[in-house]
């Protein structure tokens, strides 16, 4: 049982469509920390949503969390307002969208390069570290990955998080990684053929991922003649066309970035193999 008087808000970070995200001091220990509040009711579908994201938290931090995972610290329910709170280590720093702009503003690529690939050989570790666990992320996005003030990358929300053991055992989908979640300029192809997804689906949002804050662009020219592309636009260029390649200066991010842009899933690069590929920094 919790209250919102356990805590103490000091500003909104963010809002998103299960709830929002405050930096607050919990009261009881002092600590600053990112409290997600969900307004939801027992039984409802977003308070399974949000139970679902707990036990996905939950299993990630035992026995100890990872250093480029955001930590999970404990949850709490307020059933006088109705609300959910999940507690989560506080990072003082920025996303990597934020973080990627500065270089890209300042015209300075080949620092930024550099900087993604030591970003990526960090993050991958705790990628695969979730994998191992049997959870696909399912929503890599330069949005959901901090880097801290010093400069340790941490991916962030696992709100969307679905666990690849319950496919087998003929889980929901919203638990087993099928059906459409994630956000669709960073989606695998596997969603939009409605194929179940796996560890390598996680890998292309993060090539994706990669070429959105190397270049400032997407890997899919979405053809809308200017305008803003609609979801179904976005959809149809990553089913049916072939991703742009990356093309920097650095060979060696070109080449994590395109073979994690690769459609079929049995060819491209894992996690293990991009981690191996790594050690050379």
């Amino acid at each position: 049982m919790s209250s919102r008087n356990d805590y103490e808000f000091i500003t909104r970070l963010g809002k998103g469509a299960q709830g929002s995200v405050y930096k607050a001091i919990k009261k009881s220990t002092g600590e600053t920390i990112a409290l997600k509040v969900i307004n939801t009711e027992p039984g409802s579908t977003l308070y399974k949503n949000a139970v679902n994201e707990i036990k996905v938290l939950e299993e990630i931090a035992a026995p100890n969390c990872q250093s480029n995972l955001a930590c999970y610290l404990g949850h709490g329910y307020d059933p006088n307002h109705n609300e959910l709170y999940i507690e989560m280590e506080f990072i003082e720093g920025e996303t990597l969208h934020d973080y990627a702009a500065k270089f890209r503003n300042d015209n300075d690529y080949d620092t930024l390069h550099k900087h993604l690939l030591l970003i990526v050989k960090d993050l991958i570790k705790g990628l695969m570290y979730v994998h191992e666990k049997g959870i696909l992320h399912n929503d890599i996005k330069p949005e959901n990955i901090m880097i801290s003030k010093d400069l340790v990358p941490k991916l962030v929300d696992f709100g969307l998080a679905c666990n690849t053991y319950t496919c087998s055992a003929g889980g929901k989908d919203s638990i087993c990684c099928g059906g459409f979640s994630g956000t669709p300029d960073f989606a695998s192809p596997e969603m939009y053929n409605h194929e179940i997804r796996s560890n390598e689906s996680d890998i292309w949002s993060m090539g994706a991922t990669l070429y959105n804050t190397a270049t400032g662009t997407y890997p899919f020219n979405y053809g809308t003649n200017g305008t803003q592309p609609t979801n179904r636009d976005i959809m149809q260029a990553i089913r049916d066309n072939e991703p742009l390649k990356l093309n920097t200066p650095n060979q060696l991010l070109n080449d994590i970035v395109n073979r994690s842009l690769v459609k079929d899933v049995a060819n491209r690069i894992s996690g293990p193999e991009i981690n191996e590929i790594l050690t050379v920094l």
